[in-house]
């Protein structure tokens, strides 16, 4: 009989790559044609239970070697891709059947000689499975991983981060605190993720996040177990009207006074720790990255798609529409059934030939490329624009006044920004200059009168009588 030999540390505290082996592990013991067996450089946790076939290398190294030699073996590596130890093991060992499942490390792989191992390790996987699409896209464009040796697998479910939450974490109490950070936030603020848990603890509450215009990137969000599950049977499943907190959930405690949550300000940054992580953000994601992930959203949670959605809500049936920076041309073809002639213009001629070919069958449509501080258009010749997440990658003043140069009298103006209390120096090294709420509105309102603010908290949410969040949207319109 076939077997997979699986190596994972199952020493420390039960985390997310814990949690999610210990239940595959036990399903495949009961389903899978293969046997399963541990082996680990340490003794098994108490925290995890008892676990049948798991051995310690150490006293059981001769039978450790024969798997590895085995054919019939397949070793299955947990978050091993970038070890040293394993690098020379595989060096001198003949092993053949290998599986390496990234969890997370890939992130972390700073040095030269760490890529180098890591590079090295792949080569010689059969297969390398992955959790998210983010990590496969980061494998194949920094590690030049074959995207054909990796698969990727998805534990729980992928409609809903709620059902997620409360799925890996059922065997916890009610009483149990957990933490969720998102995968990109990769300068977390852990100093202050500490005092959180500990105001959590002390105060017995239900939800404690950071102030709402924190810049994501730093944050992350301490859940009491029971809330959540709570919460579950408040709202009902992902397809129902209060879809949207199925992705953030915070917001549907944080609304509900039945639940006791509170924010969090933290110290604000030195100037030093904000530039190294921006530095450090090169190296985590590209700027196409952020910005193109529309195949893989979940549509309650889509804020790229939002934001041309709410515009509509507030276009008057132009006759002539201009998106400008309108990347892959996605939103200007929502427009396009609102408007007598859409222009989708971009600075990236790259993205305007790919809308181009894709949207060629719209006939009010057209796409070209062009600078949003020097527009090929004359003085008033479209009756709105819309401008999303635009302004902090260029000059202020030089924008607004193009802006205001090609819109006719009262025509409408309506624009996005990311919105940063500490935005002076922004974590995406593409930005210039994040805003506050305030400041966006100061500049914006030397050019245009702003008619309503909507903060944006995350994804699609957002409340009518609260306008601070991580995103400003500023609905305007040109009066001379």
């Amino acid at each position: 009989m076939k077997k997979v030999v699986h190596i994972i540390s199952l020493l420390k505290e039960l985390g997310g790559v814990q949690q999610a082996f210990i239940s595959y592990y036990k399903y495949a013991q009961k389903h899978s044609e293969f046997k399963q067996c541990i082996f680990s450089n340490h003794s098994i946790s108490k925290k995890y239970g008892h676990f049948n076939n798991f051995y310690k290398i150490s006293k059981n190294f001769v039978n450790f070697l024969k798997h590895l030699y085995s054919k019939d073996s397949i070793i299955y590596f947990h978050n091993k891709l970038s070890s040293k130890k394993v690098f020379y093991l595989l060096k001198f060992l003949p092993i053949n059947n290998i599986i390496f499942h990234e969890h997370g490390t890939a992130w972390n792989v700073k040095s030269q000689n760490h890529k180098e191992i890591y590079k090295s390790n792949a080569k010689l996987a059969k297969k390398i499975i992955v959790n998210s699409n983010a990590t496969k896209n980061f494998l194949i464009k920094r590690f030049k991983i074959n995207k054909n040796k990796i698969k990727l697998a998805y534990y729980g479910f992928n409609d809903s981060p709620l059902k997620r939450i409360v799925s890996i974490t059922s065997h916890l109490s009610d009483d149990a605190l957990v933490l969720r950070v998102d995968g990109l936030n990769f300068c977390v603020d852990t100093t202050s993720i500490t005092k959180m848990l500990q105001i959590t603890k002390e105060k017995n509450l239900d939800l404690m996040k950071f102030q709402d215009d924190w810049p994501i990137i730093f944050c992350g969000d301490i859940y009491r177990v029971g809330a959540l599950r709570k919460m579950m049977d408040d709202i009902g499943g992902p397809d129902s009207t209060d879809a949207r907190y199925h992705i953030h959930p915070k917001y549907y405690l944080l609304s509900d006074k039945k639940y006791d949550c509170a924010r969090y300000t933290p110290e604000t940054y030195s100037d030093e720790t904000l530039n190294r992580h921006r530095l450090s953000a090169k190296t985590v994601y590209e700027e196409r990255e952020l910005g193109d992930g529309k195949d893989h959203a979940i549509a309650a949670g889509d804020a790229l798609s939002f934001h041309y959605k709410l515009a509509l809500n507030y276009l008057n049936n132009p006759v002539k529409l201009l998106d400008i920076a309108c990347g892959l041309g996605y939103g200007t073809a929502m427009l396009a059934d609102v408007c007598g002639e859409v222009v989708g213009a971009d600075i990236d001629a790259s993205v305007i030939a790919l809308a181009s070919n894709k949207y060629n069958a719209l006939n009010n449509v057209k796409f070209l490329t062009a600078d949003c501080e020097s527009l090929p258009f004359d003085d008033n010749y479209f009756d709105a624009i819309v401008s999303f997440e635009t302004i902090e990658h260029v000059d202020v003043d030089r924008y607004l006044t193009e802006m205001h140069r090609v819109i006719s009298e009262g025509g409408s103006f309506i624009l996005s920004s990311p919105q940063n209390a500490i935005g002076h120096i922004p974590v995406n090294p593409w930005h210039i200059q994040e805003y506050t709420l305030e400041d966006l509105q100061k500049m914006v309102s030397k050019y245009f009168v702003v008619d309503k603010v909507i903060g944006l908290k995350q994804g699609t949410i957002y409340f009518d009588n609260d306008p601070v969040g991580t995103n400003t949207v500023l609905i305007c319109h040109k009066s001379n």
